[in-house]
């Protein structure tokens, strides 16, 4: 019952999506950028307690954003997560997942993008 509860709700969370547009409309794009600022992969991320993830969709958000990767939520159902991240980004966001959705622990790099940001 409660999948089908999830499946219904998971689509009409109108908030998760507002909230993923906001951030990707607000966030800067480099100059040099080749992707636009909405041009995004779609990225369905195994739920925690349906499959055997070491990582949740939670805490690989948060590690994403943490590195400085544009991503957010944009709905779920019974089995899925399903988030936005900048095509320019995939690469680094896929090096951070380990190069597997929730298969193995997530990577964390000794110097990161975002934490060295604002140093000059």
């Amino acid at each position: 019952m409660m999948d089908f509860i999830d499946d219904i709700w998971g689509h009409l969370d109108i908030l998760d999506v507002l909230e993923t547009i906001w951030i990707l409309a607000t966030t800067p794009v480099s100059k040099k950028a080749r992707h636009g600022r909405f041009n995004c992969v779609h990225v369905a991320y195994p739920r925690g307690d349906k499959f055997d993830t070491r990582t949740t969709a939670g805490e690989a958000v948060r590690h994403l954003r943490a590195h400085g990767v544009v991503c957010g939520c944009i709905g779920f159902d019974a089995l899925y997560t399903y988030w936005l991240i900048r095509k320019s980004q995939w690469e680094w966001a896929k090096w951070l997942l380990n190069d597997s959705l929730g298969a193995k622990p997530i990577r964390q790099p000794k110097i990161s993008w975002k934490r060295n940001r604002n140093r000059r």
